[in-house]
């Protein structure tokens, strides 16, 4: 009699290790009607992008579809959501000036906000560049601009402060350098992937990509496979997806679709024959012409077959799970750059939910060898990471807004995948070799 198959779904049953689970998924998805997401465990709260992850756990307050605040969902495809983000971030915000010295609080308040976003550290910045070649660091930054004291001040709170002032500089380059002038579909697609967008969920459409990341730790930058545990791989039906065909790059905020396939978008800029030097001169006159808010044809961005081939988008098979939200916007705030306002509340999907997810379960073995390296995943001659440097490095926008944001260079944000050190000294010396380009008042200018 034959036994039937196990099917790992068990977490007190799982695979003997990943071999044998990939090799019970590959046989079930013989139609490629799946995206994956590996990790190397499960966590005790809700799958949702990282964004929110800081601030929601189970024990908020939980909404089903029974909730007559159901109706305000944005996506009508979860099944739990969990919040409200807009209090519990809120809270947050308040905790950076938790505990401080009562007598000083304004004045440590006053020291955080020059910290975060005084004119003096752009000018520093880019002076520096521009005068020396070189290009300051944040923290040292913050330091020349502070006073004796100022500085003293800011190291009693840095460890605090500094994760703040990373995920705000995250927010402003996302918002300001890829939202702005690419729109949210490709400016999406590009920030999630190299580090600056947290707003989605990073899954794949290979099972091996899938499996490398169940399998490796980015606590030591994915150098080896554990051995101890319980890894999962979490499946998704391969639905309400956005395809660039099906309405060019008008994907916005508020649209149905609920995973935004990468691969896709960029395959639809692949052009067989094309020197990957005019793909970037073409970038460059493209984005110029959208920060300055002139109409450019998205057509024009001819990416080379075998250029696209040598990015990291193409060999992660990279796709984005949007989760869905239960929110009601405040239609007295502030258009954004992406066309939305800000939300009343906020509840957000836990993605482990959603109707058609599955779990599966292995051991972490001296066995999970992957056939994919890191080197492979994270290419060193990636040519779209010549695009995010000079995104970053080369575009300094001041007084997009009423609060006069600035774009810092955050090299150091970019993601790496392998040794940090070594990965920001090749940003750094692509960076020193582009174009600078200055924005005032948004008139761009370009010098050699």
């Amino acid at each position: 009699m034959k036994m039937p198959q196990r099917k790992f779904t068990d977490k007190e049953v799982p695979a003997w290790d990943i071999h044998e689970l990939l090799r019970y998924l590959n046989e079930e998805d013989q139609e490629a009607s799946y995206v994956y997401r590996g990790q190397v465990k499960e966590y005790n709260a809700p799958l949702m992008p990282s964004r929110f992850r800081r601030h929601i756990s189970y024990a908020d307050q939980g909404i089903d579809r029974a909730d007559p605040l159901y109706r305000h969902s944005l996506k009508k495809i979860g099944s739990k959501y969990y919040g409200d983000y807009v209090a519990n971030f809120q809270m947050y915000r308040n905790e950076v000036f938790d505990n401080v010295n009562s007598a000083k609080k304004h004045k440590i308040q006053d020291v955080y906000e020059k910290a975060l976003r005084s004119p003096l550290l752009l000018l520093r910045q880019q002076s520096g560049r521009i005068l020396y070649n070189n290009i300051g660091t944040r923290l040292d930054l913050i330091r020349s601009i502070l006073s004796k004291e100022e500085w003293y001040l800011f190291s009693l709170y840095k460890d605090r402060w500094m994760p703040v002032i990373n995920n705000y500089d995250r927010r402003i380059i996302r918002m300001f350098g890829f939202f702005k002038p690419l729109g949210y579909l490709l400016g999406t697609a590009l920030a999630q992937q190299y580090g600056f967008s947290s707003e989605g969920l990073d899954a794949t459409k290979d099972l091996e990509v899938a499996a490398f990341f169940a399998t490796h730790d980015s606590q030591d930058y994915y150098d080896r496979t554990l051995e101890d545990g319980i890894g999962i791989i979490y499946r998704f039906p391969y639905q309400q997806a956005y395809s660039a065909r099906d309405g060019g790059f008008q994907y916005d905020f508020y649209s149905p679709h609920s995973l935004i396939d990468i691969g896709d978008i960029f395959e639809n800029l692949v052009y067989d024959a094309a020197d990957i030097n005019d793909f970037f001169s073409a970038f460059e006159a493209f984005y110029t012409k959208k920060m300055k808010g002139e109409d450019a044809d998205y057509g024009l961005l001819k990416l080379p077959k075998d250029s696209y081939q040598k990015t990291r988008i193409f060999r992660q098979k990279a796709v984005i799970l949007l989760a869905d939200e239960i929110r009601e916007d405040d239609e007295k705030s502030e258009l954004s750059i992406i066309g939305n306002r800000l939300p009343r509340y906020q509840y957000i999907e836990d993605l482990s939910s959603r109707e058609g997810v599955e779990k599966f379960y292995f051991w972490h073995s001296k066995n999970n060898g992957s056939t994919l390296k890191k080197e492979y995943l994270w290419p060193r001659e990636d040519p779209l990471l010549y695009l995010i440097v000079w995104i970053i490095s080369a575009i300094c926008q001041m007084t997009f807004s009423k609060d006069k944001h600035f774009i810092m260079y955050r090299l150091d944000l970019i993601d790496a995948g392998y040794d940090p050190g070594e990965f920001l000294t090749i940003c750094q010396n692509i960076a020193l070799e582009q174009f600078i380009t200055i924005s005032k008042n948004n008139t761009i200018i370009l010098l050699e």
